[in-house]
């Protein structure tokens, strides 16, 4: 039976082409498909000879270059496969969201940092088997662990929103989330606090020019990061950007479109000129990306993400929140209708605890037609305190605030006492307990009987060596020699002539820091001392 006028094959290891007609034939031998002219044949298993194809992750970024902050690039391939049959994953699940791969099987890993030690797994389907290597990194392998935190900023306003009258919001980001930041205002010597994360100025003027700093710091070292507003760059309305990537992120729409429903226009741009594109975490409808371009035209839930624009060396991160979002509609809100409370009231908020950064905030209330806050019985020297019209601002909170402080909400035209609130930090901010200064009081009666003389040791690990001795409660007065010594933070009180009718009583030391104070007490009677 002829089963082609012209074949092509692989026979015995050699390439024919014949016109053949085939009378009998053995499956065991040969099998023949024909398709589209060609021939697939399969030959019995013990004559192929198939290699297994290997898998290989090769480590583009040296290990000695491995550092926080930094990009480390690994490359995955197999002899014979496409590049687009390769998968990547860390630690069995996800890859975390500041990797990107390429279609060529590189992974990319931008901004490294400790969340991404760990084991990471190229996996490959071929038509034999499975297949799949891993590369893990450590902790020793990053370059310096001491590293501090890193900062940036991006500022939401456009180059049209800077101006004189204009407004102007900046969003303060490190690079550990858990570290605290706050914005300041150097006014020559003095430091001003702004705000924290956001610096927001609703009406730019003269008076808002100065150096502004977003701060913040770990137990190794603090880091800041500046925007100086000048008159000549509010003029030229160019922003004062400090370099901290050669990649820039601006938005070119109004900050009035970041809201819900917002037309949202944002360009990134590198100061090498060199292309930069876009990347998304996952796909968003409703996305227009043209180059360096991205547009929203409607901005909705789904569009909360992070989007990154990078090019060949670098990489830069764009977060669209709900709390950026929530940010400006508190804005918004406030402007068109202000809150009112029933009540006037005085709030505190951010701490409750010594060392806290906390606000108190006279509150007017609906039982108040109208008014103005003036804050009474406030600290002199301002130390660590600052009064913003009805907030009172301590950074920190220390122990020699400790007050019953007044809001007087007064008449704008009559300049009326209309309501007189108080509020005791005694009672509503505490002491923390395992910050405040350990103390031990002992007695040495060594010298007793020798000299006479009875020795009160009080030692402490506070770095305030001043302690503060009391007798029965008062300063001691019963005898005008009452010797007293440092050594460290040892404080020793010396009592001479030790007399059993006047100095018998209670002794009592006491050490304070920025936490609190400590004391501790002893009852000296004859009986103890005779059992000394």
């Amino acid at each position: 039976v002829p089963l082609c006028s012209k074949c092509k094959g692989i026979l015995d290891g050699k390439l024919h082409s014949k016109i053949i007609r085939i009378q009998r034939y053995s499956a065991e031998q040969l099998m023949a498909v024909i398709i589209n002219d060609e021939v697939a044949r399969s030959l019995p298993s013990n004559q192929r000879k198939t290699k297994t194809p290997k898998i290989h992750i090769k480590l583009i970024t040296a290990r000695t270059d491995i550092k926080v902050g930094g990009v480390v690039e690994l490359h995955c391939y197999v002899e014979g496969i496409l590049p687009n049959n390769l998968s990547w994953s860390f630690q069995s699940g996800l890859l975390p969201s500041n990797t990107h791969v390429t279609n060529d099987g590189h992974l990319l890993i931008f901004n490294f940092d400790t969340d991404n030690l760990g084991t990471y797994i190229c996996s490959a389907e071929t038509p034999i088997k499975h297949l799949s290597k891993s590369i893990e990194f450590q902790p020793n392998d990053i370059s310096n662990n001491n590293i501090g935190p890193s900062l940036s900023y991006q500022v939401y306003s456009s180059r049209s929103d800077y101006r004189v009258g204009g407004r102007l919001l900046i969003e303060c980001f490190v690079s550990d989330p858990n570290l605290s930041k706050i914005w300041i205002k150097k006014q020559g010597k003095v430091n001003k606090n702004i705000s924290e994360t956001y610096l927001f100025i609703d009406r730019l003027s003269q008076k808002n020019i100065g150096h502004y700093k977003c701060l913040s710091s770990n137990e190794n070292q603090q880091s800041s990061i500046d925007f100086n507003i000048t008159h000549s760059n509010l003029r030229s309305q160019i922003f004062p950007l400090q370099k901290t990537s050669n990649l820039h992120i601006e938005f070119l729409s109004s900050l009035n479109q970041i809201k819900l429903g917002g037309n949202i226009l944002i360009n990134c741009s590198s100061s090498d000129k060199r292309p930069v594109q876009w990347l998304l975490n996952k796909q968003i409808d409703e996305i227009i990306i043209n180059n360096s371009y991205l547009h929203i035209p409607k901005f909705s839930n789904n569009h909360f993400d992070y989007y990154h624009c990078i090019n060949e060396n670098d990489r830069k991160d764009l977060v669209l929140s709900p709390s950026l979002f929530e940010f400006m509609t508190n804005l918004n809100l406030k402007k068109i209708n202000p809150i009112k409370y029933d009540k006037s009231f005085i709030e505190i908020i951010e701490g409750k605890y010594i060392g806290d950064n906390i606000t108190l905030i006279c509150r007017i209330g609906r039982d108040v037609s109208q008014g103005k806050v003036v804050w009474t019985n406030v600290p002199t020297p301002k130390n660590h305190f600052y009064i913003r019209g009805p907030r009172l601002e301590f950074r920190p909170f220390k122990l020699e605030h400790h007050n019953q402080y007044k809001c007087l909400i007064k008449s704008k035209q009559s300049n009326e006492v209309l309501r007189t609130l108080t509020f005791n930090t005694h009672t509503n901010i505490y002491e923390q307990t395992d910050r405040k200064p350990s103390i031990n009081l002992t007695v040495d009666t060594s010298y007793l009987l020798d000299t006479g003389e009875l020795r009160l040791i009080c030692s402490t690990d506070n770095l305030n060596q001043y302690h503060q001795w009391t007798f029965d409660d008062q300063i001691p007065r019963s005898k005008i020699h009452y010797d007293l010594s440092m050594n460290d933070h040892t404080s020793i009180m010396i009592i001479p002539d030790f007399d059993l009718e006047v100095d018998l009583g209670k002794y009592e030391c006491s050490t304070t820091n920025a936490y609190g104070t400590t004391m501790r007490s002893i009852n000296i009677d004859s009986d103890m001392l005779k059992s000394n």
